[in-house]
């Protein structure tokens, strides 16, 4: 057998998480959001489609809630990775000086 059990892989200081910084949402988390979302709204459509029988005004707003929801979670989404980068990045360079 090769002898690759035992070894430990040491990570430079910067690749290291940080014990301090909480756990990123994972994209497969907005996705599912989103997913959830879209159905709720579709969901939503079709009861008022029940009551109402006219649905031209919802379907307008259910949509640009839709869209506003999905938009809101990609700048979430790069926004914590993006400050997460920025923060690790100006950490090093204090500790540096």
């Amino acid at each position: 057998m090769s002898g690759a059990k035992g070894t430990k892989v040491t990570r430079s200081p910067e690749e290291q998480p940080d014990r301090n910084e909480p756990e990123l949402f994972p994209v497969k988390g907005y996705l599912i959001l989103n997913a959830v979302f879209w159905a709720y709204c579709v969901l939503q459509i079709l009861a008022l489609r029940f009551i109402f029988r006219d649905v031209m005004g919802l379907l307008f707003f259910f949509f640009v809630l839709g869209v506003g929801f999905t938009l809101v979670s990609i700048y979430d989404c790069l926004y914590d990775r993006i400050a997460r980068k920025w923060d690790r990045q100006s950490r090093k360079d204090n500790h540096v000086e």
